[in-house]
């Protein structure tokens, strides 16, 4: 038996556009932003690198963006008879300089190393604290697990470009995609 998962969907490339209405302050209308990103791909291996193509148009915004921020996040859901846990974490991300109100970014590149594979014996860590290296709070930092979809423990990756803009309780175009992480 072979201990490699395999790609469950067709590797491609994803693009996505969203435009914004700008709200903030109580609802108040500050224009919209239109948001472009073009992912190289939607499946990855731990260690490789996460390319994205993005640009902002806040030419009819009334609000600066205060970065451009590319991430990747990881979703976990955990089961035990009755109980449940779920945790959103962002395992990598890269900022980018802000585009002020009334401008256009150009087309940005930039991209994400993601962390390697998570070698160990969960059955010798299972005196001390397996929860916490689960969970990446305990010497598991810098490395990340298979996407996973079981009746116990779900782990769900995405990459997510978002860019929040100045202003009291303000909206943040973002654009999130799902995808697999095989080892």
């Amino acid at each position: 038996s072979s201990d490699l998962d395999p790609i469950k969907q067709p590797v491609s490339t994803v693009a996505g556009e969203k435009r914004v209405n700008l709200t903030s302050c109580c609802c108040m209308s500050k224009g919209t932003a239109n948001l472009q990103v073009t992912f190289e791909k939607n499946c990855y291996s731990p260690g490789e690198i996460a390319n994205v193509s993005l640009q902002l148009d806040n030419t009819q915004s009334q609000l600066n963006n205060t970065r451009l921020n590319f991430s990747l996040k990881q979703k976990l859901h955990l089961r035990a008879g009755t109980h449940h846990f779920e945790r959103l974490t962002t395992v990598v991300n890269r900022d980018l300089p802000g585009i002020p109100a009334g401008s256009m970014s150009d087309r940005k590149f930039t991209s994400l190393n993601l962390p390697p594979h998570q070698d160990g014996d969960f059955w010798a860590l299972k005196a001390g604290n397996l929860e916490a290296y689960i969970l990446n709070e305990k010497d598991a930092q810098g490395v990340m697990n298979n996407s996973t979809s079981g009746r116990l423990i779900t782990s769900e990756y995405f990459l997510e470009v978002s860019c929040p803009m100045e202003g009291c309780c303000s909206t943040t175009p973002s654009i999130p995609i799902p995808i697999s992480i095989y080892c």
